[in-house]
């Protein structure tokens, strides 16, 4: 097609202000414009995001930082925001792009922070930095638009698979997201978390309020990473059954995901840390009908638990439990002094037995009647010769930990039975 015959094509498309520019020299303009929408150019998979302005995000580890954000088109209120961590130490960067083009066109705001190699941006230092870029998100709403529970913290060469389901029944569907090593040649090991938020499983409010920046950490310090919507227990379904099956769909995917399947860690905080002490302590085969790949293993090699009622006969009689918790033991279990069968059989404590993983404890040293809790669940794994490790922090309020040395002790504990 000549240059007139592409004028005259063009004629029915564009405004007769547009056309009135031919004459004008812009020719080269509506050719240009014509070309594309006849030969169908458009973004390719290969295409390179573009960043938006700059805002600049206070670290703690190197100040001020200019963060680039790479906006995905279809950009909603779901939107999930990837915050992607360049330039840490033991991580590659060959993937970058790749990885941020796929993230953008998958529907994923993703904002850019750059360490440049700075050897300083290492657990636990750097988990003081994933704490104050979910407080960033604040700022960054004013300007952008997408869904403050769905924050996410991952490391350079790690990608993200949303919402992939692990358990269902006529109550409803339980999901999880996971982090991992993009085209990794090696299979890494993977720490789970139970979320401790039974409504919203990436609760940016909760993270924050909690000092939790735990699974960001891990992600960090090399491993694969999952987050999964809290196990509720349900009366007719043993407690450990969802949280077992968020093990087997791991397992199962351990290939696409490239995670040692022999080396799983999992932990939780306060609701979360009941849930995955069943997993840790409960060896009964699942027999439910809502979860999947029933064949495969639901051990975990190793555990950190937070501070969590693990003994509910003791919670329904010890004074410094809250009166609305106790109130709620006896309207859904009864009298425990007449029947303790149900308060038994949702008490993770009845389950330990010397075949427990490792278990590294941890509470705050005046954290209500919880505090008793972990005691005696530390008595009763030291009954069953059970290797763990017990720690108090000194701070009043119910949260996970941000002293270092506590949070170094952890990754250290983890890295001695999965690395």
């Amino acid at each position: 097609m000549n240059k007139q015959g592409i004028i005259k094509s063009i004629s029915t498309l564009f405004p007769t202000e547009w056309l009135g520019a031919l004459k004008f020299g812009v020719t080269r303009i509506l050719i240009s414009i014509a070309l594309s929408f006849f030969c169908g150019v458009t973004a390719s998979a290969n295409s390179e995001p573009t960043p938006t302005p700059t805002p600049t995000f206070k670290s703690v580890i190197r100040g001020a930082m200019p963060v680039e954000i790479f906006v995905s088109d279809t950009a909603q209120k779901e939107t999930p925001l990837v915050f992607y961590l360049k330039g840490l130490p033991h991580h590659s960067g060959e993937y970058n792009k790749e990885i941020i083009t796929l993230l953008t066109e998958g529907g994923c705001h993703v904002a850019v922070v750059d360490y440049q190699e700075d050897q300083r941006a290492e657990v636990p230092t750097i988990n003081k930095d994933v704490l104050a870029l979910r407080h960033f998100v604040n700022t960054l709403q004013k300007t952008y638009v997408f869904n403050i529970d769905r924050v996410f913290v991952i490391p350079e060469g790690y990608t993200i698979a949303f919402n992939i389901e692990y358990y269902k029944n006529e109550t409803g569907s339980h999901a999880m997201d996971i982090w991992y090593p993009y085209k990794s040649k090696v299979a890494v090991p993977l720490v789970m978390q139970s979320s401790h938020s039974k409504a919203i499983r990436m609760s940016n409010e909760q993270s924050t309020k909690f000092d939790d920046a735990l699974i960001e950490g891990f992600a960090i310090h090399g491993y694969a990473a999952a987050k999964i919507d809290h196990p509720a227990p349900e009366n007719d379904v043993m407690p450990s059954a969802k949280i077992k099956s968020a093990v087997r769909v791991l397992r199962h995917n351990a290939h696409q995901y490239h995670i040692d399947k022999d080396k799983i860690g999992a932990f939780g905080f306060s609701k979360g840390s009941s849930s995955v002490s069943f997993l840790a302590f409960d060896h009964q085969k699942a027999t439910d009908k809502g979860g999947y790949y029933y064949e495969e293993n639901e051990s975990i090699q190793v555990a950190l638990l937070f501070a969590s009622r693990f003994d509910l006969v003791q919670a329904v009689r010890d004074p410094l439990t809250r009166k609305k918790y106790k109130d709620s033991l006896i309207e859904n279990f009864g009298d425990y002094t007449q029947d303790p069968t149900l308060y038994l059989r949702f008490s993770s404590i009845s389950y330990v037995t010397p075949q427990a993983p490792p278990i590294f404890l941890s509470t705050g040293a005046a954290d209500a009647d919880r505090v008793e809790q972990v005691r005696a669940l530390s008595r009763k794994l030291k009954e069953n010769s059970v290797p763990f490790i017990y720690t108090q922090e000194p701070f009043d309020e119910h949260q996970t930990t941000s002293n270092p040395h506590t949070l170094k002790a952890i990754y250290n504990f983890f890295d001695e039975y999965l690395k």
